[in-house]
C-alpha cells in the first residue's frame, strides 16, 4: 500500500460503501504501538495502523478494519463491485438478522405485557365480586 491507492470501505453500521485514497502514511517507532506504518485516508480523521487493516478480507466475521479510536468497523477493499458484493452478501443480511432479533423480542415482550395485564384484570375482577358479597353481606347482616 502506498499513499494514493484507493481502497472501499464497507462501514458496517450505516451499511454504506465509501471510496477513500491513502493521504499518508507515517512510520510509528513507539513503545507501545511497536514499529507500525500509520495510514491516514482522504474524508475521514481516524487513522489506522498497517496490522489493523485487513484489504479483500475472505472471512468478513473475523477479518474487520478498525480505526484508533473508533468503535466502528469496516471491510476495506480494492475494488467497488468487491465492496458493494460484501455489502449485499454480508452487510445487509447482518443487520437485517439484528433488526429481526431485536423486533422479535419486541413483540414478545409486547405479548408477555398483554398477558401480564390480562391476569391482573382478571385477579382484580375476581377480589371485586368477591368484595362486593362481603360487602352486601355485611350490610344485611343484622347487628
Amino acid at each position: 500500500m502506498k499513499v494514493g491507492d484507493i481502497l472501499y470501505f464497507v462501514d458496517m453500521d450505516k451499511a454504506k460503501v465509501s471510496k477513500h485514497k491513502i493521504s499518508d502514511i507515517k512510520v510509528n517507532n513507539s513503545f507501545t504501538l511497536g514499529n507500525y506504518d500509520v495510514f491516514s485516508f482522504s474524508g475521514t480523521k481516524s487513522v489506522a495502523l498497517r496490522i489493523c487493516i485487513h484489504i479483500n478480507p475472505k472471512d468478513y466475521f473475523i477479518y474487520k478494519t478498525t480505526f484508533r479510536n473508533s468503535k466502528k468497523n469496516y471491510l476495506v477493499f480494492t475494488e467497488a463491485d468487491i465492496a458493494y458484493s460484501a455489502l449485499t452478501d454480508y452487510v445487509f443480511p447482518l443487520i437485517l438478522d439484528r433488526k429481526i432479533k431485536a423486533s422479535n423480542k419486541l413483540r414478545d415482550s409486547y405479548f408477555e405485557s398483554i398477558e401480564q395485564i390480562s391476569k391482573i384484570e382478571s385477579e382484580f375482577n375476581k377480589i371485586k365480586e368477591t368484595s362486593e358479597k362481603k360487602c352486601n353481606a355485611l350490610k344485611n347482616k343484622f347487628v
